[in-house]
């Protein structure tokens, strides 16, 4: 038997998303009174969630509080900049058309994923 899927990551593979993430990261740190981060240092720590994004760059102490404002942040706007890697469309369509099955997996919140 063989299997007909492909299972796709979100971020990172399928869409750009680090500019917005980076500009929530950097308004959460304002809102929080701290320095804000260069989008390249961002940039570096995504891919293990937002608690792990924030954990890297707040205290202990600020981190449910960043979580709180970053994802309120996200949902006021999750996709300005985002977009799809080149090719990426393509990719889809065709393994669409050849009759594979696909898939996408995350650690983002399930309702900016769908967005």
């Amino acid at each position: 038997m063989h299997l007909r899927l492909y299972i796709f990551d979100l971020d990172g593979t399928l869409i750009d998303s680090a500019l917005d993430i980076s500009l929530c990261v950097n308004r959460v740190m304002r809102e929080l009174k701290r320095e804000e981060v260069e989008p390249e240092r961002i940039k570096s720590l995504i891919g293990g969630g937002a608690r792990k994004l924030l954990e890297a760059l707040l205290p202990e102490e600020e981190v449910e509080e960043g979580i709180k404002l970053f994802r309120r942040f996200y949902m006021e706007n999750p996709v300005i900049h985002t977009k799809l890697y080149d090719g990426m469309e393509e990719v889809i369509k065709t393994l669409k058309s050849k009759g594979f099955f696909l898939a996408v997996v995350t650690n983002k919140m399930e309702e900016l994923s769908v967005e």
